[in-house]
């Protein structure tokens, strides 16, 4: 196995890993769970309006830009907490 096959293999098992480990904290995480049942109800509500496809095409465009933004948040804070915990290792010398 070469470097780059490592590296590789490391990397698929490192994010499975996280994805397991997040998939987890939300389903045990009641708040998340409510948010996920309304957004569904949201979005089930808007299907089922009558909208021009103008109308429909902005909604949709507003909606993703805003999952957007909240994906560049989360992957900011999450780089922000590691930061966190490796200065908090460094200050305590662990």
């Amino acid at each position: 196995m070469t470097d780059q096959e490592f590296l590789e293999l490391f990397q698929q098992s490192s994010t499975l890993l996280w994805e397991q480990m997040v998939q987890q904290i939300l389903e045990d995480n009641a708040a998340y769970q409510r948010a996920v049942q309304m957004e569904e109800a949201a979005e089930q509500c808007y299907l089922q309006m009558d909208l021009p496809e103008e109308q429909r095409r902005m909604i949709d465009d507003m909606l993703l830009q805003k999952e957007r933004t909240g994906l560049l948040y989360a992957d900011a804070s999450y780089l922000a907490g590691m930061k966190h915990v490796i200065q908090l290792y460094r200050a305590l010398k662990i």
